[in-house]
């Protein structure tokens, strides 16, 4: 279940992120829980309505306009698309949760603290408000768990 994962040390600004609780991602096999899904969902709508990426898509490509929980052809397209492309095909198919109180590991950061980080940047309100903006069941697990 997704939830609000405190940060150990704050990143410009940002004490703690939206997290997920399980991988989310096209790959056969993984969880992609409904709560986790519409966070991701979530976090990537709200960017681009803000803040539309620097290069431009193939035409025909639309951007993601619902936040429905369920794994898609479109939420994969969005996922790669905000993954690290250096990374192995299968790792950038997937977005994993951030771990320990941190935004990233080594030196890369977790693709669902980079959502978090770019709507947070440029659009604060709607970042904090997040929780608002999202489904009774997901809304309900941001708004009680907390994990260090």
């Amino acid at each position: 279940m997704a939830y609000k994962m405190k940060l150990n040390s704050p990143h410009q600004g940002m004490s703690y992120i939206w997290n997920i609780s399980a991988p989310v991602g096209v790959l056969g096999g993984l969880p992609n829980m409904p709560d986790d899904v519409e966070l991701v969902q979530r976090l990537i709508i709200e960017r681009y309505k803000r803040v539309p990426p620097k290069t431009p898509r193939a035409g025909g490509i639309p951007f993601i306009q619902n936040a429905t929980g369920e794994m898609d052809v479109q939420t994969g397209v969005e996922i790669y698309w905000a993954g690290d492309h250096s990374k192995r095909l299968d790792y950038a198919e997937t977005i994993s949760p951030a771990r320990g109180g941190a935004i990233s590991y080594g030196t890369g950061f977790w693709t669902i603290a980079y959502l978090n980080s770019k709507l947070f940047t440029h659009a604060r309100t709607v970042w904090e408000n997040l929780p608002d903006l999202c489904s009774p069941m997901l809304k309900h697990a941001l708004l009680t768990k907390t994990a260090p």
